[in-house]
C-alpha cells in the first residue's frame, strides 16, 4: 500500500494526466459555457450542447489513443501508454453525462452538483485504496481517477430528470460564440501546465512528483473555495437586466467577497506549508513544502480577478480574454527563461507568480476600458483583504517559531490568525463607513440567527 504514495508513482500518473489535459483543452468547445450565458435556452440548443460534448469526448479519446506512443517517447515514460488508453475510455464515457447538471446550475440548484462532486471524490478515494491493497502500484491512482470520471456519468442520469437527444442544429451557433474561448482555454492550459511540462522534462520522476503534488496541494484550499463561490455568478448575471451600473456593482461586491475569503486562506496555508506537508503527505514529502508555499499564493493571485473575467465573458469579449491569457503566458515564458538556470524547478513557480501578477493588472485595465468597471474600486476590493491577510500571515509566522509540534502549531495559528484577521477586517470596514459587502452580509446573518434564537 505504501508504494502508491511515492513521488515516482504520482509523477508517472501526473505525466499521463498532463497529456490528457492538453488534448482535452485543445478540443474544449465550450458547450456548457455557451449554455450558461443564455437566460432561457431552447431544447434544441440544450441538446446541441450535449451533442457537442460527446463529439468533443470522442475526439479526445481517439487522439489520446493515436498519440499515446508519441507522448510516451516525448515524456520519456513509455510505461504511461496503457495508462493513457485507460483514460481515453473513461473520458469518452464521461462525455455521455447528462447535460441536466448544467441546467441545474442555471436553475441555481447547486446542491445537486455538490452532492455528485462529493460522492465522486469519495468513490475515487475508495477505489484508489481498494485497488492499492491488491495492486500496490500506480494503477491504484489510475483506477481512482477513472472512478472519478465514471461516477458523475451514472449519478447525472439517476438524479436529474432531463433526457438529452442527439442534435446538431445549434452546434454552429455555439461554436461561433465559443471559438475564442477555445483559444483562451488552450492558452490557459499551456500557462497553467507549461511549468509542469518543463518540470517533467528537466526533472527526474522523483523531482517532478514533488513539484506536481506540492503544486496541487498548495492550490487545493483556494481551488475548492473560489470556484464554489463563483459557480452562480454567470447564470445570475445572465438573468439580470442589461443595466451596466447594477452588474458592475455586483462584480465589485463579488470580487470583494471572494478576496476577503481567499487571501487569509492562501497566505495562512503558505506560512503553514511545512507543517501541512508533514501532516498531510508525511516526512518523505517535506521537500514539496516550498512548492506548497508558492502555489498557495499563486492560486489566490489567479482567483482574485475571477469575477471580473466572468464579466468579460458575459459581455462577449472572449477574443480579448484569449489575448490576455497569451500575454500572461509570454510573461511566464520570459521569466522562466531568465530564472531557470539559477533556481531549477522552483524558478517555474516564481515565473508563474510574476505572470499572475501582470495578468491581474491586465484584467483590471481591460475591464475598465471595455466594461467601464472602476479600477479604484476593483483595487480596493482586492488589496484591502490582501494587506490585512499579509499582516495576519506575519503574526502566524511569528507564532510558528514558538511551536515544534505541527498539529499544535496549526491549531494555535488557526485560532489566533483567524481571530486577528476577522477583527482587523471589521475595524477597517467600520473606518471605511461600513460599505455593503461580505462584512455587512455576515453581520446581518448573525442578527437574523440571534432574532430567530430569541423567538
Amino acid at each position: 500500500m505504501a508504494r502508491i504514495l511515492l513521488p515516482e508513482d504520482y509523477g508517472l500518473v501526473a505525466a499521463a494526466m498532463l497529456a490528457v489535459g492538453l488534448l482535452q483543452t485543445f478540443m474544449d468547445f465550450g458547450a456548457t459555457t455557451a449554455l450558461l450565458r443564455l437566460s432561457n435556452p431552447a431544447a434544441d440548443y440544450i441538446n446541441s450542447a450535449w451533442t457537442l460534448k460527446i463529439i468533443q469526448g470522442t475526439a479526445v479519446s481517439v487522439a489520446i489513443i493515436a498519440l499515446s506512443g508519441v507522448i510516451g517517447k516525448f515524456l520519456q515514460k513509455p510505461e504511461i501508454i496503457h495508462i493513457l488508453w485507460t483514460f481515453a475510455v473513461a473520458i469518452f464515457l464521461a462525455s455521455l453525462g447528462n447535460i441536466g447538471l448544467t441546467l441545474a446550475v442555471k436553475d441555481f440548484n447547486f446542491k445537486l452538483g455538490a452532492k455528485i462532486d462529493v460522492i465522486s471524490k469519495i468513490a475515487s478515494v475508495a477505489v484508489t485504496l481498494s485497488v492499492g491493497m491488491v495492486q500496490k502500484s500506480h494503477w491504484a491512482l489510475v483506477m481512482g481517477i477513472v472512478a472519478g470520471y465514471i461516477t458523475p456519468l451514472v449519478l447525472s442520469y439517476a438524479w436529474h430528470p432531463y433526457r438529452p437527444t442527439w442534435s446538431t442544429e445549434k452546434v454552429g451557433e455555439i461554436w461561433k460564440l465559443t471559438k475564442w474561448l477555445l483559444l483562451a482555454s488552450i492558452g490557459s492550459f499551456v500557462l497553467r501546465k507549461g511549468d509542469e511540462i518543463i518540470a517533467s522534462k528537466i526533472g527526474t520522476s522523483h523531482e517532478y512528483g514533488l513539484y506536481n503534488v506540492g503544486a496541487d496541494l498548495g492550490q487545493l484550499p483556494v481551488q475548492e473555495i473560489g470556484p464554489a463561490m463563483l459557480k452562480a455568478l454567470l447564470p445570475v448575471l445572465s438573468s439580470m437586466e442589461d443595466a451596466e451600473e447594477y452588474i458592475n456593482d455586483a462584480i465589485h461586491r463579488t470580487t470583494a467577497a471572494i478576496n476577503t475569503i481567499i487571501w487569509p486562506i492562501a497566505l495562512g496555508f503558505a506560512v503553514l506549508s511545512e507543517h501541512a506537508t508533514a501532516i498531510l503527505l508525511g516526512p518523505k514529502w517535506i521537500e514539496a513544502a516550498k512548492y506548497v508555499y508558492a502555489f498557495a499564493i499563486i492560486s489566490a493571485l489567479q482567483t482574485a480577478t475571477a469575477p471580473i473575467k466572468i464579466l468579460l465573458t458575459l459581455r462577449g469579449h472572449t477574443r480579448t480574454q484569449s489575448m490576455q491569457v497569451w500575454r500572461e503566458f509570454a510573461v511566464f515564458a520570459g521569466a522562466a527563461g531568465l530564472l531557470i538556470t539559477h533556481s531549477g524547478l522552483y524558478s517555474l513557480a516564481i515565473a508563474r507568480a510574476i505572470a499572475s501578477i501582470t495578468n491581474l493588472f491586465d484584467v483590471l485595465l481591460t475591464a475598465k476600458n471595455l466594461c467601464r468597471l472602476d479600477v479604484k474600486s476593483s483595487l480596493l476590493a482586492i488589496f484591502r483583504p490582501l494587506a490585512i491577510a499579509a499582516a495576519m500571515a506575519v503574526l502566524v509566522h511569528l507564532l510558528n517559531a514558538e511551536f515544534t509540534n505541527p498539529y499544535l502549531a496549526i491549531i494555535i495559528s488557526l485560532i489566533t490568525g483567524g481571530g486577528a484577521y476577522t477583527f482587523a477586517i471589521l475595524v477597517v470596514w467600520t473606518l471605511l463607513g461600513k460599505p455593503n459587502g461580505i462584512e455587512s452580509m455576515a453581520i446581518n446573518q448573525i442578527k437574523q440567527l440571534k432574532r430567530g434564537k430569541d423567538n
